[in-house]
């Protein structure tokens, strides 16, 4: 691995702890979106550049906004609401449980695998398929993106908002 991963890990790292630790919904939430950010940046160094810009578009861009929105616009509540419950312990307690958990068949699943070779892929070996073989699944997809997001207004809007046009009588 290179100095960089490293480099990249560690930041990681520090955002999600910082993220779990502040008190402060706002700087929790941006520390939560350098820890996006940084994953995105491990993506990088692994040579994955696709899910790397997934990964900045969809969750730095979308999630990370969406989650500053929310807690901007419902401030009042949530304040009250997560006073501090002081179960540090048992939260650490879990984590390192789950942690080893997951360390274990992460080692167990590596040690038991046979890897075959994986042919290489880039962006625009991915962008030459969307554009050709699987033309019309994007499109499908799309249009079916393109209406979910038309219901999501309609349904959001206040009752009545929505108005017809007056019908004209014939004469």
């Amino acid at each position: 691995m290179s100095i960089a991963f490293y480099i990249v890990a560690g930041l990681t790292l520090a955002s999600a702890i910082a993220a779990m630790s502040l008190s402060n919904f706002v700087h929790a939430i941006l520390c939560l979106m350098v820890f996006f950010a940084g994953v995105a940046g491990v993506f990088l160094t692994l040579n994955a550049d696709f899910l790397a810009g997934a990964q900045m578009l969809l969750y730095v861009g979308a999630v990370g906004v969406l989650l500053i929105f929310a807690i901007m616009f419902t401030r009042n509540a949530v304040s009250e609401l997560f006073r501090g419950s002081g179960g540090w312990l048992s939260g650490i307690v879990v984590a390192t449980l789950v942690s080893s958990l997951i360390i274990a068949g992460v080692r167990d699943a590596y040690s038991t695998a046979v890897f075959p070779e994986v042919a290489q892929s880039s962006v625009k070996a991915l962008g030459e398929a969307l554009s050709g073989r699987h033309l019309g699944a994007l499109v499908v997809t799309g249009v079916l993106l393109t209406a979910a997001m038309i219901g999501a207004v309609l349904v959001a809007l206040p009752a009545g908002a929505v108005e017809t046009a007056p019908e004209e009588d014939e004469a």
